[in-house]
């Protein structure tokens, strides 16, 4: 069955199934209606080729100093760039939910000035 949803600038990145090959049996139906786990078999496959693993993380995020520096950086970034709600080191050292949003909206912003907050929760967001 082709996608009702109107394509609109981009095309879809997932090739569509032939008709023929799309036959939907009786134990198919009853496990769509089923919720999916994110424990087990029922994983996103990865963007990355087969013959491309992902590359570890060379940062040391576990260390002191490298998170004070980050969150330094992050703090000038903020107020170089107009960040219009209170923000200290202190804050960001263990940034609230509230500010955590607030400062993950206003750096959307800045890549997409259209980006309109509140329809989604922040979790879909980024996800």
């Amino acid at each position: 069955r082709a996608s009702m949803i109107p394509r609109v600038g981009r095309e879809n990145v997932v090739p569509s199934t032939p008709q023929s090959v799309k036959h939907a049996t009786p134990s198919s139906a009853m496990n769509s209606n089923r919720r999916r786990s994110s424990v087990g078999g029922d994983r996103r496959q990865s963007m990355l080729p087969p013959s491309q693993s992902a590359k570890p993380d060379p940062r040391p995020i576990t260390d002191k100093a490298y998170q004070q520096d980050c969150i330094k950086q992050l703090l000038s970034f903020l107020q170089k760039s107009g960040y219009e709600h209170p923000i200290s080191h202190k804050s960001l050292s263990r940034p609230s939910g509230k500010d955590f949003n607030n400062i993950v909206t206003f750096m959307l912003r800045k890549v997409d000035p259209s980006f309109q907050d509140g329809t989604l929760k922040i979790e879909d967001e980024i996800a």
